[in-house]
């Protein structure tokens, strides 16, 4: 997804609302990746996804053992990214709008 232009879900600009993000706990290599968008550099084009692809779970960085982040909400269920089949719903009308396509695409399953 980076090379269709689109940004980790962690770097948005509104993220605060939803999630926090322990900077003490990533190593330091790793925080760029974990940065805030200002307003100007994303485009909000779906609400905040937590099954988005483009999430990294709660641990990843980790220096410590320690969550990286974590959901502001405590009901949020908040997954790796392994644990994800794939591109969410949102992950897939975001591109669509992105490149002005008509139609929202489905995700499939593959039985391969």
């Amino acid at each position: 997804m980076h090379s269709l232009g689109v940004e980790h879900t962690q770097c948005r600009s509104d993220r605060d609302k939803y999630l926090t993000v322990h900077f003490e706990n990533i190593y330091e290599d790793v925080r760029p990746n974990f940065y805030k968008l200002d307003e100007k550099e994303n485009q909000l084009l779906v609400p905040f996804d937590f099954d988005s692809i483009m999430l990294y779970g709660p641990y990843m960085g980790s220096q410590n053992g320690q969550a990286t982040m974590t959901a502001n909400d405590p009901n949020q269920k908040f997954r790796d990214t392994y644990e994800k089949d794939g591109m969410s719903e949102l992950d897939i009308k975001a591109l669509n709008l992105l490149y002005k396509c008509e139609k929202y695409g489905s995700q499939f399953e593959n039985d391969d």
